[in-house]
């Protein structure tokens, strides 16, 4: 028997495209598949069981995967189903290294204590022979380490000695590597990017600017006294004019937003296009400041607030010719280290962890570190962290994620979050009509005022967001 499937949002506005035919977009997140249906066809799919279609409609629906033969229950355990088996998949490992407990903003939103001090050699070692042992581990496919901090630039010299090992285990062993570097970009120069990618396997890199020049060496501030907003954008506009020699580098402009900073995001996108970050390696990334286990009440900017201008910024992105994401592109899997034993944090002091919002935060290095790194045998995954039940508890509807039209491609976002009373839902979740206006015009679909107006028509066509 078919029946809706639970994961199919239908737009509430009707759209016509060239040839004058009128429809409404239909979003299905199990599939990230978006189609454009005639206003018949859609009106049928929200109020007409599917046993009382047109044989023909119901056949082209479920084709899309916008009908299903699983009852909602059953849906639901699939994708939770689907999820956790990509958690539970070790061929793929990944470690979040913490190289220097020290950085040099003072980002009054930043949860983290920093202090001076890099790895003693001893505690190196062990986090090296970790990585490299997975390497060596027979069914390991792919190794990734991902730099964090602190801010690792600050650590720039370890960094390269222990890269330096990373690619020479994955020559040795033949199991391919990469790495990713979050940074807060001021101790970047073209040199050293060009180093990192070279000779570190470094392909991708994630930058935060908070606003244009004044606004975010205000909201970000070197404990130096000296800006970095100007250098950050010259190092960025040098490595977009050697885009050649960077072929498979990513680099993720992130923007945290807070009610200081609201109102300048706009002229921060202005000042990203006249620097030619409107090229194919650049990626726009909007945050709202939230909670790192710290209270930031004061500068918090509302989550439906957050929504609306959302759209508004993605909106100007695009016309921009910048990118940004309309819709979710993929279903979740790994959605955070703090889901699966395959990969894990490994803080400067010497801690594994498994959520990355526990390193270099006094309460969590007392209380949440799964074992001294030194005193894990290094074929061993990490230990069992306290969210590795994470899809035992979506299965069991034990969190709201459960019955949620988005999880297929959330999957709960952040465990830690929930388990704080502090709901880490993405803004998608309150403008997702909004964003499908934007995929609308993207796919040279007008709005139409009335669909009441609209001609009868019934057919399911296939659009790209």
């Amino acid at each position: 028997m078919l029946t809706k499937s639970r994961y199919v949002i239908v737009s509430e506005n009707t759209y016509t495209d060239p040839a004058g035919r009128r429809g409404r977009l239909v979003y299905n997140t199990a599939t990230t598949r978006v189609s454009l249906l005639g206003t018949a066809a859609a009106r049928q799919l929200e109020q007409v069981a599917p046993d009382d279609m047109p044989t023909a409609l119901a056949d082209r629906l479920r084709g899309l995967g916008l009908l299903t033969e699983q009852d909602p229950e059953q849906e639901m355990q699939s994708v939770v189903a689907a999820q956790k088996a990509t958690a539970d998949d070790t061929a793929s490992r990944a470690f979040v290294l913490v190289p220097t407990s020290y950085c040099n903003m003072g980002c009054d939103y930043c949860g983290q204590t920093h202090v001076r001090g890099g790895l003693a050699p001893d505690h190196r070692r062990h986090v090296a022979d970790r990585v490299l042992a997975a390497m060596a581990q027979p069914g390991t496919e792919q190794v990734e380490v991902r730099w964090f901090g602190g801010e690792p630039m600050m650590a720039y010299a370890v960094l390269l000695a222990m890269s330096e090992e990373f690619t020479a285990g994955s020559a040795a062993t033949g199991t391919p590597y990469r790495a990713t570097m979050t940074t807060n970009g001021a101790l970047l120069t073209l040199r050293k990017m060009r180093r990192l990618y070279d000779d570190c396997a470094v392909r991708e890199v994630c930058v935060t600017l908070d606003g244009p020049a004044e606004v975010h060496d205000a909201h970000r501030p070197l404990k130096s006294g000296q800006r970095s907003y100007a250098r950050i954008l010259d190092l960025l506009r040098g490595v977009v004019a050697e885009a050649d020699a960077f072929e498979e580098l990513s680099v993720i402009l992130r923007v945290n937003i807070d009610v200081r900073n609201h109102g300048h995001v706009s002229e921060l996108l202005r000042d990203l296009k006249d620097a030619g970050m409107d090229h194919r390696m650049v990626q726009l990334d909007l945050h709202g400041v939230y909670a790192w286990s710290n209270d930031v009440s004061d500068v918090r900017l509302g989550r439906e607030e957050l929504a609306r201008q959302e759209v508004e910024w993605i909106q100007e992105i695009l016309g921009l010719g910048m990118n940004h994401a309309v819709l979710p592109r993929a279903r979740a899997g790994k959605i955070c280290p703090a889901v699966t034993r395959s990969q894990e944090v490994i803080s400067s002091t010497g801690s594994v962890f498994s959520c990355t919002e526990h390193p270099l935060v006094d309460r969590h290095e007392r209380e949440d570190a799964l074992s001294p790194v030194v005193m894990l045998p290094t074929p061993r995954l990490r230990p069992a962290g306290q969210f590795d039940d994470w899809h035992e508890r979506l299965s069991s509807s034990s969190v709201p994620c459960s019955g949620c039209v988005f999880l297929p491609v959330c999957g709960g976002s952040c465990p830690k979050h929930w388990s704080e009373s502090d709901p880490p839902c993405p803004p998608f979740k309150s403008n997702i009509q909004a964003r499908m206006d934007l995929v609308a015009v993207l796919n040279n679909l007008r709005p139409v005022a009335d669909e009441a107006q609209s001609a009868a028509g019934g057919g399911a066509r296939s659009g790209g967001a």
